[in-house]
């Protein structure tokens, strides 16, 4: 037996997913959980290659709280990353 839990998204996340998920100009979506919702820390347009951006994303994490990155690699085809710090 298995279970899983649901994790609400905000309604700020849910547009910007439905917007951008098949085309569009964002590369990646940062979202953090507050208060038990998936919610938008920061929006990136995609500005150079795929590598390239995905380098400077380093700059966006934030170094200290966990965090999820929805990254847009090449026309509809997204990654999510989990990034979790140690100091989380």
């Amino acid at each position: 037996s298995s279970s899983a839990t649901t994790l609400p998204i905000s309604s700020t996340v849910s547009e910007l997913w439905h917007a951008e998920r098949d085309s569009g100009t964002t590369r990646a979506l940062l979202l953090a959980v507050r208060n038990e919702v998936c919610t938008l820390l920061a929006q990136r347009a995609a500005a150079g290659d795929v590598a390239a951006d995905f380098a400077a994303l380093a700059d966006a994490v934030p170094r200290d709280a966990a965090c999820y990155v929805l990254y847009r690699e090449a026309g509809a085809r997204w990654v999510l990353v989990s990034y979790i710090p140690d100091s989380a």
